[in-house]
């Protein structure tokens, strides 16, 4: 989650997203399963806002 905040405070949107995709369904061999989970939460809410700021319609500020 640091290095998808970093990415996003120096504007590195698209790598951040890439780290948002990382997360994979299953936790790495000898992760605690709740904790990876709870990250991948945090991941795809980080995702889909990060998706959303760099929609076009969010950029020039239209509403829906």
């Amino acid at each position: 989650m640091r290095e998808i905040a970093c990415l996003n405070q120096i504007g590195a949107y698209q790598e951040a997203l890439l780290v948002c995709r990382s997360f994979e369904e299953s936790p790495p061999k000898d992760f605690n399963r709740q904790r990876y989970h709870q990250l991948r939460v945090l991941a795809e809410q980080e995702h889909k806002m990060i998706e959303i700021s760099l929609s076009d319609d969010f950029l020039s500020g239209k509403k829906k």
